[in-house]
């Protein structure tokens, strides 16, 4: 799988919701391997979408498109209140169920890993109590980048399931959240209440 990811400050939550109809019905049709695409505005108005892709050509294809140059010079500037930044990677790893077209809630989280093998032996050992303990989250991806610096997208059932089941979690796994916590260094939450599911 190859994922971009686009991020930047929304110049609207409409402008954003205009675009990506805009892409569904004009460049979808064309787009040859897209899977899917996730995205929506934090309420700062910190904007993030990520696509993606069966591989990288698939993504380069669709780049060089004129039906993408098209769609991006009439929306482009009409998105973001500035230039957005582009990320991308082909190393991608699905957890649970992966994405999901279900999910009410979706969390973004950007950071870094101390040890990447040691997060891979640590999700092994541990997800059949994330199971038990979080119903709500559905599943999600994760978008490795140089240096161990990772973006993750989590799908949850609901804001209000996400939010309840995590604050459970501190007497249910507090052994293995003190891991986790040592694993993983969080720089950014963005926290999407009404995502846009492709």
């Amino acid at each position: 799988m190859f994922a971009q990811i686009i991020e930047g400050k929304a110049s609207s939550a409409d402008a954003l919701t205009a675009a990506g109809e805009a892409w569904e019905a004009q460049v979808r049709p064309v787009a040859e391997g897209f899977l899917g695409s996730t995205g929506g505005v934090a309420a700062d108005g910190s904007a993030i979408l990520v696509a993606r892709f069966a591989d990288r050509a698939a993504a380069e294809a669709n780049n060089a498109r004129p039906e993408q140059a098209a769609w991006f010079e009439a929306h482009g500037a009409t998105m973001f209140d500035g230039p957005p930044t582009f990320t991308e990677s082909d190393d991608v790893e699905e957890f649970l169920d992966g994405g999901s077209d279900d999910a009410g809630f979706v969390q973004v989280t950007q950071g870094r890993v101390t040890d990447r093998d040691a997060m891979a032996d640590f999700e092994a050992r541990t997800t059949d109590q994330l199971v038990a303990a979080r119903p709500d989250l559905i599943g999600g991806l994760r978008i490795w980048h140089d240096d161990n610096r990772y973006t993750e997208v989590d799908y949850f059932t609901s804001e209000a399931e996400a939010r309840a089941n995590e604050a459970n979690m501190g007497e249910t796994m507090a052994a293995d959240f003190e891991e986790y916590m040592d694993l993983v260094k969080v720089d950014r939450y963005i926290d999407l209440t009404d995502p846009f599911l492709r």
